[in-house]
């Protein structure tokens, strides 16, 4: 229903996951593969740098508790259009200032899908949102901060592991015993 109604519209999916090849599938079923980036697992450091590249950013899980890259993504200044989690994208994503938040419901899909559109056709709003989003994320966060304190956590859990080997048990079929 986007693309239609957005000719210009392209695709940037950043990360991985179970769904990503049958997104990519998808995408070639729907004949616009050719509008799409999968560009797969990239370090936290250079997140915000793709999200700030975005002229909308697109969220609709309600599994996570917070969802850090919605915070990314608001604060490279892309509008957010998300499912209402009444949680932390709530919190992160104020309705009709910075971003669309939508109800979980039987039309999520559809209606994430036109929030987007109108703010991908609607250059004028598209760009007061992405400011606010902008603002109002900066002051919740300090992503150098964030990231080097997710850099310490890597380095503490590789330490850890390499302090501590887990031993290796030998496991006997068992028509061995």
């Amino acid at each position: 229903h986007v693309l239609p109604a957005c000719p210009e519209a392209s695709l940037t999916l950043v990360g991985d996951g179970l769904e990503h090849q049958a997104l990519q599938d998808l995408a070639r079923t729907l004949g616009v593969l050719h509008r799409c980036d999968f560009v797969g697992e990239k370090p936290h450091r250079d997140l915000r740098d793709w999200y700030g590249h975005a002229d909308v950013f697109v969220y609709a899980s309600l599994s996570e508790t917070y969802g850090q890259v919605i915070s990314e993504a608001l604060w490279g200044g892309a509008p957010g259009v998300a499912l209402d989690d009444d949680m932390g994208v709530a919190y992160q994503v104020e309705n009709g200032l910075d971003g669309t938040l939508v109800a979980p419901g039987a039309h999520e899909i559809e209606t994430l899908g036109g929030a987007a559109v109108r703010l991908l056709t609607d250059g004028a709003m598209r760009r007061t949102f992405g400011e606010r989003a902008a603002a109002r994320a900066r002051t919740r966060v300090a992503t150098e901060r964030v990231y080097a304190e997710y850099e310490q956590a890597y380095e503490a859990a590789i330490a850890h592991m390499a302090a501590h080997p887990r031993k290796r048990t030998q496991h006997r079929s068992p028509a061995a015993v």
